[in-house]
């Protein structure tokens, strides 16, 4: 049964503008005070795991990315010293995107090896500064020192350095925070204590304030796609691993995914349609020619959502008849803002066109391909082998 063209992805959902669009914000401590140094990254929500670009906070916790890229991306803020986060963003070119975070602490952890790092009146420390369990709960380290000497310095854990627990704090250049003890009884004593990285340790949070609201209803619709979609992907997996293994039954998944598309919203429908027939595909079944006309309508070309999904127009192109697939991926080219769909788009395209002798139409994707993609060494090799010169049959020689 084919669907009527009437459930449309919301208008604040489309790519339009073409000039640059930042991201910006601040990064902050639970205390309030600014973060220096704290890595954010911008990276597509698909399966791309090199950031889009990437920004380090200044000393006031301030940072500032600028991108010609458009769809749905995950922000993430990375700190070796504070609990990382990420949220979803939308960039469509119509607003800044501002975010405002606040990180906290990652919490003491008692199994790890923590050592002490730092300079103690001027001098670095020993290379064996490492912190011992004490009868009290509290993890610390001495060292004989003068009275009145400064130890300015940090623990350094499996995730990098991390503030020490009840130490004062000094602010030092480029904003970052050390702790400081002052030796006292012809020792230096530091302590760090796990109820105090506890209590300081709570969810972080991060706010979005240019954000279309749908944006976090698709993620959800995601999460709720990957819990039903999981149970299979890791059998599938396991079988691979195991020569002569029966491939795992993927029909109880695919009803699953039919019954959420049944009682989701317009908004989230298109995520559990593209994500039966992304388990089609994995199943070994052929995609449902409806499922594909469906999602094509559903969808439309103009959807930041393809960001999710980029390997499947081609696919639902196929699937449905010639003339269909043709025109959905010419409008796709054209209209989506999000690189990685338009080149897996027409990575496609150029394929298909050289298994059907179609020489004009390939060197054109060709073209278009090479002078957006011919730089980045993860497809300049895989454009060489698709060059539609290198594929020319020759002529045979006359007798």
């Amino acid at each position: 049964m084919r669907l009527p063209s009437l459930l449309a992805v919301p208008a604040c959902l489309s790519l339009v503008a073409q000039s640059p669009m930042l991201v910006r914000g601040f990064v902050y401590d639970a205390k309030g005070a600014p973060v220096a140094g704290v890595e954010v990254q911008l990276l597509r929500s698909a399966s791309d795991d090199a950031p889009v670009i990437q920004a380090r906070t200044g000393a006031d916790g301030y940072f500032l990315m600028e991108t010609r890229e458009k769809g749905i991306f995950r922000a993430v803020i990375l700190s070796p010293s504070h609990k990382g986060l990420e949220t979803p963003v939308l960039l469509n070119g119509t607003k800044p995107v501002d975010l405002t975070a606040r990180l906290n602490l990652f919490a003491f952890d008692e199994a790890s090896a923590y050592r002490v790092i730092g300079r103690l009146a001027g001098k670095p420390l020993p290379k064996d500064a490492a912190l011992a369990k004490q009868a009290d709960g509290t993890w610390a380290y001495e060292l004989p020192a003068k009275d009145g000497e400064t130890w300015v310095g940090a623990l350094r854990g499996p995730h990098g350095a991390i503030l020490p627990s009840r130490l004062d704090e000094t602010r030092v250049a480029g904003g970052g925070l050390l702790g400081v003890v002052k030796a006292e009884g012809g020792k230096l004593r530091i302590v760090a204590d796990p109820k105090a990285y506890a209590r300081d340790n709570e969810e972080g949070s991060v706010v979005v304030t240019e954000e279309a609201p749908e944006v976090r209803v698709l993620f959800r619709a995601m999460e709720e796609a990957q819990r039903l979609t999981s149970p299979l992907l890791l059998a599938m997996r396991e079988a691979a691993r195991t020569p002569g293994s029966t491939r795992p039954d993927a029909a109880p998944t695919l009803k699953a995914l039919r019954d959420a598309t049944k009682k989701a919203t317009p908004i989230t429908r298109p995520v559990f349609m593209l994500s039966e027939a992304a388990i089609s595909e994995l199943g070994g079944q052929p995609m449902p020619k409806d499922l594909a006309h469906d999602i094509i309508v559903t969808v439309g070309s103009a959807s930041p959502i393809w960001s999710l999904f980029p390997s499947l127009p081609a696919k639902l192109a196929k699937a449905v008849d010639a003339e269909e697939g043709r025109t959905f991926l010419a409008e796709l080219i054209a209209k989506a803002g999000d690189a990685a769909v338009r080149r897996d788009v027409r990575m496609d395209a150029l394929e298909s066109a050289l298994e059907r002798g179609d020489l004009k139409e390939a060197r054109t994707l060709h073209a278009d391909l090479v002078k957006e993609w011919g730089q980045n060494p993860r497809y300049a090799k895989a454009l060489q082998s698709l060059d539609p010169e290198a594929r020319k049959v020759a002529a045979p020689a006359k007798q």
